[in-house]
């Protein structure tokens, strides 16, 4: 779990400095955090796929949940890939491609019917990344920081 939450704290500091200020980059190794992780790890409709170097080293994670949503569209079951990174230097060498591939392949397993994302509007790297796997924009979230 450790190694996790230290690859999501690395994410949300990425997002805190690049794209939203509002991240709490201690979030990951918080009371909140720690029950996060520790249902992502044991629930079925949950998971984590870690990517590792030769190592055996950490380099890259992506997780992800199955919902059910009422009143959505016919209520299809669907795939959230709730957050993803790979490490700098790791990036750019088909490890996220392989990340999204094993997602795929578990939501297949789970009989879901669309696999969803959201990213930083201004995360034009990460949104054309998902792109490059066959995501297609679907919606807009607008927000107002009060």
């Amino acid at each position: 779990m450790a190694e996790i939450q230290k690859l999501n704290q690395l994410l949300f500091i990425k997002e805190q400095k690049e794209y939203d200020q509002k991240y709490d980059t201690n979030w990951p190794f918080s009371e909140a955090g720690i029950r996060y992780y520790t249902k992502e790890l044991t629930s079925k409709d949950r998971v984590i796929f870690i990517a590792r170097d030769n190592k055996g080293k950490a380099i890259g994670y992506l997780a992800a949940s199955s919902k059910n949503p009422s009143g959505y569209i016919n209520n299809m079951k669907v795939a959230e890939l709730d957050n993803t990174l790979i490490l700098d230097e790791y990036r750019s060498k088909g490890i996220g491609s392989r990340l999204v591939n094993e997602l795929k392949k578990w939501a297949k397993e789970i009989d879901a019917q669309r696999i969803t994302v959201l990213a930083s509007y201004e995360n034009k790297k990460g949104i054309n990344f998902y792109k490059k796997q066959g995501f297609k924009e679907k919606s807009l979230e607008l927000i107002i920081d009060l």
